[in-house]
């Protein structure tokens, strides 16, 4: 499994993509803070669903080549 955080290839592979970064970019610091202004989620939920959706992917395909053979 590789995860890329912009892709491999493309106007934005070089980018970093740290969790606050990707918050911001996708626009969910515009809508958890509060008067004052835009605020992170208090956990690093883009790592987090990113490595969820790697291990559901994985998941997925060794079930796939169980029941093909594939």
């Amino acid at each position: 499994c590789d995860i890329s955080g912009f892709g491999e290839t493309g106007p934005y592979s070089h980018l970093k993509a740290y969790d606050l970064i990707v918050q911001a970019e996708t626009g969910l610091c515009a809508i958890t803070g509060n008067q004052q202004g835009a605020a992170r989620v208090g956990v690093s939920v883009c790592d987090i669903s990113a490595g969820m959706t790697a291990h559901s992917a994985i998941l997925q395909a060794l079930y796939h080549r169980e029941v093909t053979g594939e």
